[in-house]
């Protein structure tokens, strides 16, 4: 993935994300053993999806409830060859939500990884309602973390 796409994926991070991170952690985040899907109008990035694969110890730990997001999961729990996938985040510009283009990216990262098993941790109203919609319901952590499952 190219510097220019991760800083437009920070920009578009920036509108949701009350947490700031470096400019370092999206570059091992979203590294060569990562697959971002990016959804574009016209020639500007306005939404992404992003699936890492983990090891089955993490993707257990993360069914079970054990954590309540994602930024300090331990990188050596990655395997890019793992049957067991991540979704990390699935982020979309504000003007671009609630008209389809979520289920849209979701829908398409399913599709893509139909044959993984994938894990999902939402940490928001509407990442709920777009993952309740072709997920399974796993686990509620908290009032707005909760697990799904393909």
């Amino acid at each position: 993935m190219t510097d220019d796409i991760i800083k437009k994926i920070m920009d578009i991070d920036k509108t949701f994300y009350k947490e700031k991170f470096t400019f370092e952690w999206y570059r091992k985040r979203n590294d060569e053993e990562n697959i971002v899907f990016c959804l574009y109008d016209k020639n500007e990035l306005v939404g992404y999806s992003a699936v890492s694969g983990i090891k089955e110890k993490l993707y257990n730990e993360i069914k079970s409830g054990k954590y309540k997001n994602d930024y300090k999961f331990d990188y050596k729990m990655f395997d890019k060859d793992s049957p067991f996938k991540y979704l990390s985040s699935i982020n979309i510009l504000e003007d671009y939500r609630k008209k389809g283009f979520g289920t849209k990216l979701l829908n398409k990262t399913l599709r893509y990884f139909k044959k993984y098993n994938i894990i999902a941790l939402t940490v928001s109203r509407g990442g709920y309602a777009l993952l309740n919609k072709k997920m399974k319901l796993i686990k509620q952590v908290s009032s707005d973390v909760s697990v799904f499952e393909n």
